[in-house]
C-alpha cells in the first residue's frame, strides 16, 4: 500500500515537472527537483497557510526580501512571548542578520508592555538586533495584547496565530499594496506617538548586564 501510494505521488510530480527522472543505470533509477518550475509554482500561490514546524518558512519572504524594503508590523504582547519561544535562537539571529545585510527596514506598532519582554531577552538575541533598521511606535492601554503578529511590504502580508501556530500569507499585489499603505498612513500620521529606538534600547540593556 505505501509502495502503490509512493509511486502514484512520483507520478503527480512527474507530470507537474517537479521532478526528473534519470535513465537506468543497472536496476536504479535516480530522481532530481527541477528547482524552477518547484520556485514558479511557490511564486503563483496567492494565499499560502504555515503551521506547526514550518512557519519559519512563511517568514522568509520578509527576511529575504530586496534590498531596502521597507515592512509594516503589528506585534501583540502575547505574540512576542510566543515568538521567542516559538524561534530558536540560532533561526532568529540568522533571519536578524538577514535583514541588516538587505538594509530591510522594519517599522512597527507594540504595546508598552512590550518593554518588559525585551528585558529578559538572552544577550545572544540582544547583540543580534543591534544595527536592525527598526522603529517601534509603542501604544498604552488594552490595545495589541494579543497573540498576533501582522507583517506586511508591498507585496507581502503575514498574519501568525503564536498561539495556534498557524501563519497566513497572502501575495495578491493589489491587496497587498492596499494595506501596505493603510499601515504606512497610520504610522506616519501618528504625530502624536514617538518612534521608539530600539537600537538605543538594547544599547542600554546590554550596558546594563554588562
Amino acid at each position: 500500500m505505501v509502495e502503490q501510494h509512493s509511486i502514484y505521488r512520483l507520478k503527480l510530480l512527474l507530470g507537474e515537472k517537479f521532478i526528473s527522472r534519470s535513465k537506468p543505470i543497472g536496476r536504479k533509477v535516480f530522481y532530481s527537483v527541477n528547482k524552477k518550475a518547484v520556485n514558479e509554482a511557490r511564486e503563483s500561490r496567492l494565499i499560502e497557510i504555515y503551521s506547526g514546524k514550518n512557519i519559519m518558512q512563511a517568514y522568509k519572504y520578509f527576511y529575504e526580501a530586496p534590498k531596502h524594503t521597507t515592512v509594516y508590523s503589528v506585534q501583540g504582547f502575547e505574540a512576542i512571548h510566543k515568538l521567542l519561544q516559538i524561534f530558536p535562537t540560532d533561526i532568529l539571529k540568522n533571519a536578524h542578520q538577514k535583514q541588516k545585510n538587505r538594509n530591510i527596514i522594519l517599522k512597527g506598532f507594540a504595546n508598552r508592555k512590550a518593554l518588559s519582554v525585551l528585558q529578559s531577552v538572552s544577550p545572544e538575541i540582544n547583540q543580534s538586533h543591534e544595527g536592525r533598521a527598526v522603529g517601534v511606535k509603542l501604544i498604552d492601554g488594552d490595545a495589541f495584547m494579543g497573540p498576533c503578529e501582522i507583517l506586511c511590504s508591498q507585496h507581502t502580508f503575514l498574519i501568525h496565530d503564536t498561539a495556534k501556530k498557524r501563519v497566513l500569507v497572502l501575495r495578491e499585489k493589489t491587496i497587498t499594496k492596499f494595506l501596505y499603505e493603510i499601515l504606512s498612513t497610520f504610522y506616519d500620521n501618528s504625530e502624536n506617538m514617538k518612534i521608539f529606538k530600539i537600537n538605543d534600547y538594547w544599547n542600554e540593556l546590554m550596558n546594563k548586564k554588562i
